[in-house]
């Protein structure tokens, strides 16, 4: 694990115990190599199980800062599974058909607002279509986070914690939002 050359025991038992967690969290994933990637393979995705250690995932923080980050990642990789140039599917049903609908005029949307703040430097096309690409995939991952974190709100509002006294100005609401960033 290693050793620590000082005098002072409180510091070095922190020491050691920071090591000897860096090497069991090591050890879990020694087995199953995931990474946390922006592409679905497979119909499937694995998450390091380190995702739901800080600074993503807080034990005692509460649900609007949790689900922001976790859910927020968790949909970004779902949404960016559609790509607005490829959108194929084998048998389409009546919800699919809705859904590509939706995606299709949010992309448009977001298309006519990026035209307009077109770089008068030149032809940016290549960029702007992954920016398009970007956003569309964070704004329904925020999306899908905030309607999550409103239902299980809802249902399981006692597992949410006092906000610390900096915070206690804001609504859970504002929180949820604000963590985005």
């Amino acid at each position: 694990l290693g050793y620590t050359y000082n005098n002072d025991y409180c510091d070095a038992f922190q020491k050691h115990a920071e090591l000897k967690r860096k090497a069991e969290l090591r050890a879990l994933n020694e087995h199953h190599r995931s990474q946390i990637t922006d592409y679905f393979w497979s119909k499937e995705e694995m998450l390091k199980l380190s995702f739901i250690q800080p600074p993503v995932y807080y034990e005692y923080a509460p649900l609007s800062v949790n689900f922001t980050t976790v859910s927020a990642v968790v949909g970004r990789i779902i949404v960016n599974d559609f790509h607005f140039n490829e959108l194929k599917y084998g048998n389409k049903s009546e919800t699919e058909c809705q859904i590509v609908k939706i995606y299709k005029e949010v992309i448009n949307c977001l298309t006519k607002q990026h035209l307009k703040l077109i770089d008068s430097v030149g032809n940016r096309e290549v960029e702007r279509k992954k920016i398009i690409t970007r956003n569309v995939a964070e704004n329904s991952a925020v999306q899908y986070a905030f309607s999550a974190y409103k239902s299980f709100a809802e249902d399981q509002g006692e597992l949410d914690f006092r906000l610390p006294p900096p915070m206690k100005h804001f609504t859970k609401d504002q929180l949820f939002f604000y963590f985005t960033n």
